[in-house]
């Protein structure tokens, strides 16, 4: 087969692809992606329906339909009926759209199958490749370029090179070690442009650290012991705004209950404290007590510049 050839049928796979599901593309923009004239390309559409493709044309674009006997041929193995896809995308629907590939499946059955209503994206396709890009880079145990990676902590965007090595989450963050700044660092997937695995193999991993989250969400490799007396409202209060704390409290008597917990730092609990001040009093550690005097006296001279 000469390269002549392999070339037009590598051009004709690629417009079929472009033109593939709700894909739309006009004449002009298939004569692109072919590298030759619209009357070719007019040539071709004809020829795809007398191949078995079902073409839909409205106003002015062109369109593959997914359900085209060509392709029910070449994916009847893994292809769903409409019940089936119907009841995958309703188990989707009541799933919350907290992680990229949620979006990502309910996404491909609304486009392939035209089910329900188009998918609100709280994670984009950039994020789902990027996940998936990082996931590879983990399996393989390579390093990473984060390619603009925003970061909210310096308000700026740049190009980090890490080695990453665990997901965090529901995997929308993503720790990994960084040999430039020689520290552990938690990136969140969103705020990265593109993701590349480079060839090169971890040379740092024995400088990987587990990483905990404490009950108020925060995440790193330090924690910090904290015994707490609550009286009642104190009780009642952390319970509901941090429900996951009823497995760090327990009864000192009928009016009194300590919390006891590992935290990764003072933030979390420390506004709990300051908001309830007369109703806890702090059993340890010192580096809670020291937190909250800094932040009372912090406080206060604040309040008298006002």
């Amino acid at each position: 087969m000469s390269t002549e050839t392999l070339s037009v049928i590598s051009r004709s796979l690629d417009v079929i692809r472009s033109m593939a599901g709700i894909n739309q593309k006009n004449v002009a923009e298939l004569a692109t992606i072919m590298g030759t004239s619209t009357r070719n390309v007019y040539y071709l559409i004809n020829e795809l329906k007398n191949y078995g493709f079902v073409v839909h044309h409205s106003h002015g674009f062109y369109s593959l339909d997914a359900h085209s006997p060509f392709f029910q041929e070449i994916s009847q193995s893994v292809n769903f009926t409409n019940d089936q896809a119907n009841f995958l995308f309703g188990l989707l629907d009541g799933v919350e759209e907290n992680t990229p590939y949620v979006v990502a499946l309910k996404q491909k059955l609304h486009d392939f199958y035209r089910l329900g209503t188009p998918v609100k994206v709280k994670f984009s396709r950039k994020d789902y490749r990027n996940l998936s890009m990082l996931k590879y880079a983990v399996s393989k145990r390579r390093l990473a370029v984060l390619h603009d990676y925003s970061s909210s902590n310096s308000q700026t965007t740049s190009t980090r090179i890490v080695e990453p090595y665990i997901f965090l989450g529901n995997e929308t963050d993503v720790r990994a070690y960084e040999p430039k700044s020689g520290k552990n660092k938690t990136f969140k997937i969103a705020r990265i442009g593109k993701v590349e695995v480079l060839s090169d193999s971890w040379q740092y991993l024995s400088e990987h650290r587990d990483v905990f989250t404490d009950i108020f969400m925060f995440s790193g490799e330090e924690r910090h012991h904290v015994r707490l007396r609550f009286d009642l409202m104190a009780y009642n209060l952390i319970q509901e705004e941090v429900p996951s704390s009823v497995g760090c409290l327990h009864a000192e008597d009928e009016k009194h209950w300590i919390f006891e917990a590992d935290l990764v730092n003072y933030k979390g609990i420390g506004r709990f404290i300051l908001g309830l001040f007369d109703h806890i009093e702090i059993l340890s550690d010192d580096g809670l007590k020291a937190y909250i005097k800094d932040s009372v006296q912090a406080m206060s001279q604040t309040v008298a510049e006002w």
